[in-house]
């Protein structure tokens, strides 16, 4: 499979987990710094016990899998999360793509080519941490913030929901959200009024409380990195292009969420 190809799958599997959120990190300002990709290879600064500590507590951690169709195809997605630690799995074109965002640097990486990017995170993204917070599958606050509103209640895969949507100029979301205090997206429709694609997402299997290590928010050591800091991945990505061979998903933890 061409890697535009894989590109085009991976872009169209994000627009369906992000609940509509850019899923690419959106270059804001300018910088005059120039950019340094120099290959190196991932080398965590310290080696922490496997034992889970806080902000590691099991009870903070979740886990859930997203199955997405359109006119793309299918893709699964598998999430885990420790606090505000991330780590988002997908294959793609045979090649899984893997994302790790762990203190103050964001990682995207090909398993299979062994190759990736690390950018360094804006302090907003960092400042948004919080060890109580789930750091994916919050679509509820990002749709109520784009102005949805509930419509109705609907049994959706066996769970209780309340519905949100919204319609705007980019066209209509549809958000099926658990009840009661976890509000946990159980399924995602985005209609593009520009294209006329139609993409659905269900959310599978959500589960709490796992005991995961802290070398699981690391990226194995034989993994080759252009690292930039964020000044540098802006510009980058405003004068030439995006960094890299893997697009950078889930601009959020990168750029920090967007207030109202």
């Amino acid at each position: 499979m061409h890697r535009s190809r894989i590109l085009s799958l991976i872009i169209a599997l994000a627009l369906a987990t992000s609940g509509g959120i850019a899923l690419a990190a959106e270059p804001r300002s300018r910088s005059k710094s120039k950019a340094s990709s120099k290959p190196t290879s991932s080398k965590p600064a310290s080696k922490k016990s496997a034992t889970v500590s806080t902000p590691g507590d099991p009870a903070n951690s979740w886990y859930s899998q997203a199955v997405s169709q359109g006119r793309a195809g299918i893709n699964v997605t598998n999430f885990w999360s420790r606090g505000p630690q991330f780590r988002a799995e997908t294959v793609v074109g045979g090649h899984k793509i893997i994302t790790i965002v762990s203190g103050t640097t964001y990682y995207a990486f090909d398993a299979l080519a062994m190759n990736g990017v690390a950018i360094e995170r804006a302090p907003s993204a960092i400042a948004d941490d919080d060890p109580t917070r789930r750091p994916f599958g919050n679509e509820v606050e990002t749709m109520l913030a784009q102005g949805a509103e509930k419509v109705r209640e609907e049994v959706v895969l066996g769970t209780n929901c309340d519905v949100y949507q919204v319609t705007d100029d980019f066209g209509r979301r549809i958000l099926w959200v658990s009840k009661g205090q976890w509000e946990l997206p159980v399924r995602i429709e985005l209609y593009s009024r520009k294209s006329g694609d139609r993409k659905l997402t269900d959310f599978l299997d959500w589960s709490n409380g796992i005991p995961i290590t802290d070398e699981f928010f690391v990226p194995h050591s034989a993994v080759v990195f252009e690292r930039y800091t964020l000044a540098e991945y802006l510009e980058h990505t405003q004068n030439i292009g995006p960094v890299g061979s893997v697009p950078v998903l889930y601009a959020d933890l990168l750029h920090g969420r967007r207030k109202k």
